[in-house]
């Protein structure tokens, strides 16, 4: 039997209001070129068109077609007797489905509606990680089926990972380039397995559940305080942080409602349509522009498919192999056409910093925001540019934004001012370098990595990443 403290209804809008307000104001619920044909390689997805006998045109060149598996990371897979879920009503519950039905019906109607758009690759993704079915509504709860929502708390994505835990789970960040978190298919593999894992942890959902909103350590000591003073350990009466309290039965009231939808009045609603996709995975440097041209698309149309491509393009800067979504029956026929002609190396764009210059002056002149101007160069808000400071842009000569902010062609450096994109390089410093061993690597100078990185303090940490623009000879790493 499922017990409830009794609580007031002004009690339940506390609970539940952080939740109301969490990652879309206003509607959320709750709350290089490569050097072989082997640089990028096909896969399908959900069952879309695979390679017919004898259809070599529309092939890989590498001959490798395989549905993409998620992402690298915890990966908890299938369970003996699986991992059963019982959706169940109590007075909480009840309450909160009246709540969202009557005083946030048009929030509902809009997630309900955007669904479409997701919910059959949700299930998909959940029944091969072993998870069931009905947690793709924990994805109203968490953004109301919204790719781009951001949190207070930094979480980003339809299913607001944190960075630590979406790295911890596989999903690749490289700012201002890349996210997976805000890449509907790889961060709903990634949520999978973090429900699996938390489950297995706690051996239900609802406390699984209350450690992926407040995390295992807060429902770890609300656990031993509880144990500690004899009480009951069960969800339900644990001493959990206010919008704990009020997550599980939030997302038992939204599942409810969801799993009932002729009952709740969302039957007529007409749901966007179902938004199927195949996966290319691409190691080399690209813009969407160039590659949705070779599609036959609009940059928009591609870009709609690939959020996680934040700046509309990919740098050889060490980010790796990225995932780009095509429609189905076209991710062999587009990575044919880049192996028979690579994309050509993109114009990267570097400010060389003159007196009185601002980051926001910077970032205003060439159409970004400041705040990717920040995160390329390492700095922080409050950081000091110096005269002669080289500047990275995060921007593409060929993308709308460059050309619609800057027609004038003098806002644009002077070829002999941007160094080829192959001498950018970004080193993760290694337990033991120094700045001298650094510099004596790439054949640069010591100063120069200290202006490069903005150094006050020659002294470096592992992990730490420096900007190298490498000298025009450099080939290899010595």
């Amino acid at each position: 039997m499922i017990r409830c403290a009794p609580r007031t209804a002004l009690t339940l809008l506390l609970l539940v209001w952080p939740l109301l307000a969490a990652a879309e104001p206003g509607s959320s619920l709750v709350s290089g070129t490569p050097e072989s044909a082997h640089a990028l390689s096909a896969l399908s997805i959900d069952g879309g068109p695979e390679a017919e006998d004898g259809d070599d045109d529309d092939a890989a060149p590498d001959g490798v077609l395989a549905p993409y598996a998620g992402p690298d990371g915890i990966r908890p897979g299938l369970r003996p007797g699986g991992r059963p879920l019982r959706l169940y009503r109590n007075a909480m519950v009840e309450s909160l489905i009246r709540f969202f039905t009557e005083q946030r019906r048009d929030v509902l109607e809009r997630g309900w509606r955007r669904s479409g758009r997701y919910m059959a690759m949700i299930r998909r993704v959940f029944r091969a990680e072993g998870v069931p079915e009905q947690l793709a509504y924990l994805a109203a709860v968490e953004s109301n089926f919204n790719p781009h929502a951001r949190s207070p708390a930094r979480a980003v994505g339809m299913w607001q990972f944190t960075a630590p835990t979406a790295r911890k789970f596989g999903l690749r960040i490289q700012r201002p380039w890349y996210d997976e978190r805000i890449d509907p298919e790889s961060s709903t593999h990634a949520a999978a397995r973090l429900l699996a894992y938390l489950f297995d942890r706690y051996e239900n959902w609802e406390l699984a559940l209350a450690a992926y909103n407040a995390g295992e350590a807060r429902v770890n000591e609300a656990l031993e305080r509880a144990r500690r003073h004899g009480r009951p350990q069960d969800y339900w009466s644990l001493r959990l942080p206010r919008q704990t309290q009020g997550f599980v039965p939030a997302f038992l009231a939204i599942a409810t409602i969801m799993e009932a939808p002729q009952e709740h009045g969302l039957v007529g609603l007409e749901r966007e349509p179902s938004l199927e996709s195949e996966a290319l995975e691409l190691a080399v440097a690209a813009s969407l522009a160039d590659l949705a041209g070779r599609l036959g698309l609009e940059r928009e149309a591609l870009a709609a498919r690939n959020p996680a491509w934040k700046g509309g393009m990919i740098p050889p800067l060490g980010v790796g192999a990225v995932l780009l979504w095509v429609p189905p029956g076209t991710a062999g026929r587009l990575a044919a056409s880049l192996a028979q002609e690579p994309p050509k190396p993109i114009p990267w764009l570097v400010h060389t910093v003159q007196e009185g210059d601002t980051v926001s002056d910077v970032a205003r002149r060439y159409g970004v925001r400041t705040r990717d101007v920040l995160d390329i160069n390492h700095l922080h808000w409050r950081s000091l540019l110096a005269i002669g400071q080289p500047l990275l842009v995060p921007v593409a000569a060929d993308t709308p934004v460059l050309a619609a902010t800057n027609p004038e062609p003098q806002f644009v450096p002077e070829a002999a001012a941007v160094p080829a994109v192959t001498q950018l390089r970004l080193h993760r410093v290694q337990s033991g370098e120094s700045l001298w061993s650094i510099a004596r690597q790439y054949g640069v100078r010591m100063a120069e990595l200290r202006l490069w990185n903005r150094l006050a303090d020659p002294m470096l940490r592992p992990d730490q990443e420096l900007v190298v623009y490498l000298p025009g000879d450099w080939t290899a790493v010595r």
